[in-house]
């Protein structure tokens, strides 16, 4: 994990699949006489007697309509959802006659095209084997005519104003961006998207924030706060508490930002890998901004086996190497287990900015150590593989770290801080504990 040199500040939404445009209708010939209309969701989505339905994302294809998913959560007949404590491995048996269809669509998908990392909703009894044969299957997110990015479904109007403002800021146009997210939200609101609103709202935010708009931001996260919490959405909720902390750590606030992310830390557990360890990873730099080491390194601690989880094996070194150097002075014997522990992971390494990462990271541990002139070597050959890997800004950092941390008093804050180049931030004279802007009212806050 790159604590070290990054604020984490919550991302974009990841950039769904294209959108597949509807099949133009042939008009109907007129009907000899008026038939009863039909409602063709009528059937779907029910759970009946001694059913259950099960939300959760595919994991393992087994053979043709056998399946196991990691369930996070389970609904009754009578409509009862409960979320898992933790995620549940659920073997399913899809029905030759089941019903595969969109959310909210009842247009049938073939079995053949459900994916590896589809979400899911299966709704079917449990088999004696304990497994679930699914009479139903809900395709959650990447099917039909609306969007889904994460667990947010927007409409193709919101999603095509998004699309566009993320456009213009990846070419740096940030007033361009901001006038059409603004468009976006309201069109949102319009046509009563309100996760769409949400997911805009979160662009509007980051927005701010690039251009420097601390309060403007703090809002918008708020607003997604609130989205969050009204449409019981965790991904929204995590995303919005996420940046707010990052706004009010950004004013000093560690406190204030700590309520936040330990909240955001729930809400995520069942996200997406990379949401739960950037909110995480903010949450272990929160920790040791404000000086509370054990929560931070307890946190860290957390980190490094969902990285290796997630194949990150680099980022997962860096995290160890961290905790190592953090505690170096106190547990000098599991410091240097560490940098053995570490070390395959280097030599494994293919990619050199990530070999410079552990190498970089080896040299902080040997400095806390008292092994200044291998420390400083190491500083050096990290330095030196990011200017051949071509990423000179990142060697700038290794090639002035000696100089910053002799510069640094002996305790693990002050090390830390010069090491991460975070500078801590002075209060002004009767600043307070106020954070960056108050959130305005909600308007057209969903009921």
């Amino acid at each position: 994990m790159r604590v070290l040199f990054s604020v984490l500040l919550c991302g974009a939404l990841l950039v769904p699949a294209r959108a597949q445009e509807p099949a133009p209708k042939t008009p109907a010939k007129p009907a000899a006489k008026a038939a009863a209309k039909v409602d063709p969701m009528a059937k779907l989505e029910k759970i009946g007697a001694g059913e259950l339905r099960l939300d959760g994302k595919i994991t393992a294809i087994l053979g043709e309509g056998v399946w196991q998913i990691q369930a996070t959560s389970w609904t009754s007949p009578r409509g009862v959802s409960t979320d898992f404590d933790e995620p549940k491995n659920k073997g399913v048996t899809v029905a030759k006659s089941a019903d595969i269809h969109p959310r909210g669509e009842p247009e049938a998908v073939p079995l053949r095209d459900v994916t590896l990392s589809s979400r899911v909703a299966i709704i079917g009894k449990n088999s004696a084997d304990g497994s679930i044969i699914a009479r139903e299957v809900i395709l959650l997110e990447g099917y039909g005519s609306r969007r889904t990015v994460g667990a947010v479904t927007t409409s193709p109007f919101t999603w095509a104003l998004v699309k566009q403002s993320r456009d213009a800021r990846d070419a740096g146009q940030l007033p361009k961006a901001l006038m059409l997210i603004d468009k976006a939200i309201s069109t949102a609101k319009g046509v009563g998207d309100v996760s769409g609103e949400g997911l805009a709202t979160q662009d509007k935010a980051l927005l701010h924030a690039d251009l420097e708009q601390p309060q403007e931001a703090f809002a918008a996260f708020t607003r997604v706060q609130t989205i969050g919490r009204t449409l019981g959405n965790s991904l929204l909720l995590s995303l919005g508490l996420n940046g707010g902390a990052s706004m009010l750590r950004a004013s000093g606030e560690n406190a204030k930002a700590l309520e936040l992310l330990k909240e955001a830390d729930t809400a995520s557990t069942n996200s997406e890998a990379a949401i739960h360890l950037s909110i995480l990873g903010n949450l272990a730099t929160t920790y040791l901004l404000a000086g509370q080491l054990q929560n931070g390194v307890a946190t860290l601690n957390r980190v490094h086996p969902l990285e290796d989880r997630a194949g990150k094996e680099g980022d997962a070194g860096e995290t160890l190497l961290l905790v190592a150097a953090l505690t170096a002075t106190e547990r000098p014997t599991a410091a240097r287990q560490a940098l053995t522990e570490v070390q395959p992971r280097i030599d494994r390494a293919r990619d050199e900015k990530s070999k410079a990462g552990l190498v970089g990271a080896a040299a902080l541990v040997r400095w806390r150590l008292g092994e200044k002139d291998a420390a400083r070597a190491g500083f050096t050959q990290a330095a030196q593989m990011l200017q051949t890997a071509g990423a000179g800004g990142e060697a700038k950092r290794w090639e002035g770290m000696a100089a910053r941390l002799e510069g640094a008093d002996e305790n693990w804050q002050s090390f830390f801080m010069a090491a991460s180049g975070i500078k801590k931030r002075a209060k002004a004279e009767g600043e307070g504990n106020t954070p960056p802007a108050e959130a305005p009212p909600a308007e057209n806050a969903p009921a």
